[in-house]
Parts: C-alpha cells; structure tokens; sequence
C-alpha cells in the first residue's frame, strides 16, 4: 500500500530480477508515474475516512477495500452479455480482451 509520501511501497513494485529490458523499463515508469495517486489509509483525514466507512467502501475491521462480490459479478456479466455501448465504440477491436479479463475476473 502507499506509505502516504504519494510513493508505493518498494515491494508492491515490479522485480525484474536486475535482468533490466525495454518492458521491464517501460513497466517502472508507468509505476513510477501512478504511484503517485496512491497513499496509506493512515494518512487520509478523519473526515475522509468517515465518508468511506460511511459508504462503507472499506472493511471497517481490516481497513482494506470492501469487495461487494455480487455486484462485481453483475457487472461482468452486463458487459460479457451486452454489447459496447456507443461510448466504448473506439475499444470495438479490444472486445476480446474485454470478454478474456472478465471471464478471468469471474474464476
């Protein structure tokens, strides 16, 4: 998780085993450039973290996201079933890889 400095914490990055390639590369500044947008649930402000357990977005025990299962189950299933909608009409040749991660997401 993030550590509040807006940095991830070294261990959530990706290892290439100091065998450094041109994906690998690529890879560290995408993380680099995301991470960021990431911080601890520590450092949010008392009033943040009431709205989110308020929405109950996070495990009030764990402070970890809440999964609502069901619904992400739903969801998948609305877009394995339903063609895109005109919106995602630029993603219309990423459709296999659409239906691949949300079958995957589904096992």
């Amino acid at each position: 998780m993030g550590n509040g400095t807006g940095k991830l914490d070294a261990e959530l990055f990706q290892n290439d085993d100091g065998l450094e390639t041109e994906t690998s590369s690529h890879q560290k500044s995408c993380e680099n450039d995301c991470s960021r947008f990431y911080r601890s649930y520590e450092s949010y402000s008392e009033q943040l973290k009431d709205q989110l357990r308020t929405k109950r977005v996070v495990d009030e025990e764990t402070l970890q996201p809440r999964l609502y299962r069901e619904k992400t189950i739903q969801y998948l299933l609305k877009g394995i079933e339903s063609p895109l909608s005109s919106s995602y009409s630029d993603l219309a040749s990423s459709r296999p890889w659409i239906l691949y991660w949300s079958l995957q997401a589904l096992t």
